[in-house]
């Protein structure tokens, strides 16, 4: 499965054109269609942010009873959790913050998935083509095969020349 090239612009018709501008996902935090890296160490609270961020944006509510969300469809793949945990802070969340039993969110629990192996990508494209989001989010396993390869594309020697940037 190869990538596209969807549209192609020069800059002068970029710069003459009337393109509007991305539309808000969560006001003021992200873009419908964009992409956002939360990182943090384990225990600080990145999977409650992750699981109220999907109900607000399946409620169309509020996200953290400050940033407004445009109502769409989560899907939460995790690589770490399991259901009854999930259920567990869910059942808390939902007794602070009442959004009903119906949101629209689709747990997928995967597992060995990386980001960097093209199979696994393509899998991954696969469900989101299946499911059809507004909004995924990739839970902490997806994120450190990225942080891994990062790594070892920095230990290779640069092949860009050193004054390119000067």
């Amino acid at each position: 499965m190869a990538g596209k090239v969807t549209e192609s612009l020069t800059y002068h018709d970029l710069m003459a054109g009337d393109f509007p501008p991305p539309g808000p996902l969560v006001e003021n935090l992200m873009v419908a269609g964009g992409a956002s890296v939360w990182s943090a160490l384990w225990g600080t609270g990145k999977t409650w942010l992750a699981l109220e961020l999907a109900r607000a944006v399946a409620a169309g509510t509020t996200f953290l009873c400050h940033f407004q969300t445009v109502q769409g469809k989560a899907l939460y793949l995790d690589q770490e959790g399991v259901p009854g945990g999930h259920q567990e802070r869910l059942r808390l969340l939902e007794q602070g913050n009442p959004l009903g039993p119906d949101l629209d969110i689709v747990f997928k629990y995967c597992s060995g998935l990386h980001l960097t192996d093209f199979e696994d990508f393509c899998t991954i494209d696969k469900m989101v083509a299946v499911e059809k989001p507004s909004l995924v989010i990739l839970i902490p396993g997806f994120a450190s095969s990225v942080a891994t390869k990062m790594t070892q594309l920095r230990s290779q020697p640069s092949t860009i020349p050193s004054d390119r940037c000067a």
